[in-house]
């Protein structure tokens, strides 16, 4: 009875703890944002390099906690590579800055699975969760609400989005200098990922991106930025995914993103508004929403 009640505690605990950076998901009928089948194997037509390294390791992460090491999963098409290599799909994980994986899982199978079929290549990294190694108290970043008044995130959740940046950042380096050895067309970049991936994706992009290679396109699943200003290029077309039902990552900020856009003259962004969903449409989007996602993906890769 003692170890059944200290189990409770704990899953309460930890509970409490990720509700507290905004952006936890309990547990869905289809568990689609908690991987339960990781060890789910790509399709025969699929290959796989797991566990790359595309980085040094950080010196500010467990040193026992690969969840957390700079190392990626490269999925691409068993056909005859291009003659450029394959255009990539730079892939960031969800969990709230504080769990979750680069793992190929049920949720996010369809995602990967159509557009590795379309002859690209999917990049996905693992990265610093540095809210497991920081937990914040006091509501966390606050998503739930919709763009903060002061443009700003509370600090330790933009520590949180900056640390995630900075290993993003590092892969898309790592995609110019080696991903041609692995074959992969380093001109042909799109970044993409979902809550804390798309929020990482967002500010990668539009803050941060990196001279080379260029970032061609993002892919937004129910993403945010702290304000729309930080938006500035009409150059990067954004294809945005938003439950209107999302309690976690308000919908206002698909809204918003996709305004500013307009604003700004991005004449191939779109926003997809999922009308009575929620947060974490993984698995929604992999299985009815690709007719979106790779005609989007089709136009950025042919500039």
């Amino acid at each position: 009875m003692k170890t059944k009640t200290l189990i409770s505690v704990r899953h309460i605990l930890l509970s409490a703890c990720l509700a507290a950076v905004g952006l936890f998901v309990a547990p869905s009928a289809d568990a689609q944002n908690q991987p339960q089948s990781r060890s789910r194997n790509m399709p025969e037509h699929h290959k796989i390099l797991r566990d790359m390294r595309y980085g040094e390791k950080r010196s500010d992460i467990p040193s026992d906690d690969p969840d957390q090491d700079r190392i990626m999963d490269i999925h691409v098409p068993s056909t005859a590579k291009p003659a450029k290599g394959y255009p990539v799909v730079l892939f960031v994980h969800g969990g709230g800055f504080s769990h979750n994986t680069k793992a190929y899982y049920p949720g996010n199978a369809g995602f990967f699975d159509k557009i590795v079929d379309r002859g690209y290549a999917i990049v996905s990294i693992n990265y610093c969760l540095t809210l497991k190694n920081k937990p914040m108290t006091g509501g966390g970043g606050g998503t739930g609400k919709g763009f903060p008044a002061d443009g700003k995130y509370p600090e330790g959740f933009q520590n949180a989005i900056d640390d995630a940046v900075t290993d993003a950042v590092v892969a898309l380096k790592w995609i110019w200098k080696e991903g041609k050895k692995y074959g992969l067309d380093r001109n042909k970049v799109v970044i993409s990922g979902g809550s804390a991936g798309a929020i990482t994706s967002l500010y990668t992009a539009f803050t941060s991106a990196p001279k080379k290679p260029k970032i061609r396109g993002v892919i937004n699943l129910w993403g945010a930025i702290a304000s729309p200003a930080l938006i500035q290029t009409p150059n990067i077309p954004v294809l945005t995914f938003h439950g209107d039902q999302d309690d976690l990552v308000s919908v206002e900020y698909g809204k918003g993103i996709q305004k500013r856009l307009e604003e700004i003259g991005s004449k191939d962004s779109r926003m997809i508004l999922m009308e009575g969903r929620g947060h974490a449409q993984y698995r929604y989007v992999g299985e009815e929403r690709m007719g979106d996602v790779l005609p989007f993906l089709d136009k950025v890769f042919a500039r």
